[in-house]
């Protein structure tokens, strides 16, 4: 006996969809560490990775063959306009992972000044002030409101 799985376009979709909400969802969480009055390093250093990842799988998931008509099935919808959506969504994460990367301080070789050794020799992440962070928040709102 064998068991039929469902088509590819069924599962690219299923997944998109999951991890729009998975990223819409971190993205909030993320966004109250942000506002805060100091935030560590890491919280924007994870939004960037999570924007690369994102945007990686979403494309490989949008270059699935028939997700369109797909998704215009599902919603029974000939005129709905995923592509926009899926564009409009996408350049969201883009222009959050670039604005995150280009407010963050590096060297004169490009490595990330993330971390330092205090005079103890413990290494001391470092903090952002939510001022210094103030422009890439509406950045995130724009990617957790083009995800409905």
């Amino acid at each position: 006996m064998s068991v039929r799985l469902t088509g590819g376009t069924e599962r690219a979709f299923a997944a998109l969809l999951r991890q729009a909400n998975s990223t819409k969802q971190f993205l909030i969480q993320q966004r109250t560490r942000m506002v805060a009055p100091t935030c560590e390093a890491n919280v924007p250093l994870g939004i960037i990775e999570h924007c690369a990842i994102v945007l990686a799988l979403f494309d490989g998931w949008a270059a699935t063959p028939g997700l369109l008509q797909y998704v215009r099935d599902q919603y029974a919808d000939a005129a709905y306009d995923i592509v926009a959506e899926y564009q409009t969504t996408r350049a969201a994460l883009v222009a959050l992972r670039n604005g995150l990367r280009a407010g963050f301080p590096e060297d004169a070789n490009g490595w990330l000044l993330y971390r330092r050794l205090d005079a103890n020799g413990r290494l001391v992440t470092r903090t952002f002030t939510a001022a210094q962070l103030v422009d890439s928040v509406p950045l995130m709102d724009a990617v957790i409101n083009s995800i409905t």
